[in-house]
């Protein structure tokens, strides 16, 4: 028998996760490695205190559409809404690290995002390390929302420049677990026990 080419694991970390420590699991956002950033951005979502006072469940696609109505929208991500908003704002360019039809490529941001009047980013670029980049191209008048089911509903993004969250908060712990372990999608996960929120900054 020949040599076997054991691949390294995706999480480094991997069987050793639970015993950390809550704070060395919240850095792991600042990782390099996609799932370690994702494994962190989830201890920081879970450590934050919650505010249910300031949420509303409203749609991010409606929200985009009221406040987009006759202005031109960029959208950082192809959201599955994308083809429906369309028709409901002024103008929408769509960028895209992996563009579809009708899509701009991510390298295009830098024309596109500074002339919008509403920009919407994906909670990603959180993951990727690409949100503050994003944010120093927008117009400073125009309204910034933030959303995704990685987005950690805090203040702290308000300081940045963000406008509005649009968020998830687990209602149902056992269910939405159960859920994940048996390979729901998003829908299924949100109907087990996930609440869409939107939260504002004071501005």
């Amino acid at each position: 028998g020949g040599e076997h080419d054991h691949k390294k694991p995706d999480v480094p970390l991997a069987g050793s996760l639970d015993s950390l420590e809550s704070a060395r699991l919240a850095d792991l956002s600042r990782s390099a490695m996609p799932t370690l950033t994702s494994v962190g951005m989830a201890a920081i979502n879970a450590l934050l205190p919650r505010q249910p006072e300031r949420w509303v469940e409203q749609n991010a696609e409606q929200l985009i559409a009221e406040l987009g109505a006759e202005k031109p929208v960029a959208l950082v991500g192809h959201f599955p809404f994308v083809d429906r908003l369309r028709d409901r704002v002024g103008e929408l360019n769509v960028l895209e690290l992996n563009p579809r039809a009708g899509d701009l490529p991510i390298s295009e941001a830098g024309r596109i995002i500074p002339e919008a009047r509403v920009v919407a980013l994906t909670g990603m670029s959180l993951l990727n390390h690409t949100l503050e980049g994003l944010l120093s191209l927008c117009a400073p008048d125009a309204l910034v929302i933030l959303l995704g089911p990685s987005v950690p509903l805090h203040d702290c993004l308000f300081d940045r420049g963000v406008d509005v969250l649009c968020g998830s908060v687990v209602t149902e712990i056992g269910k939405v677990l159960s859920a994940v372990r048996q390979g729901a999608d998003f829908r299924q996960v949100h109907r087990a026990g996930v609440r869409l929120v939107t939260m504002t900054g004071h501005r």
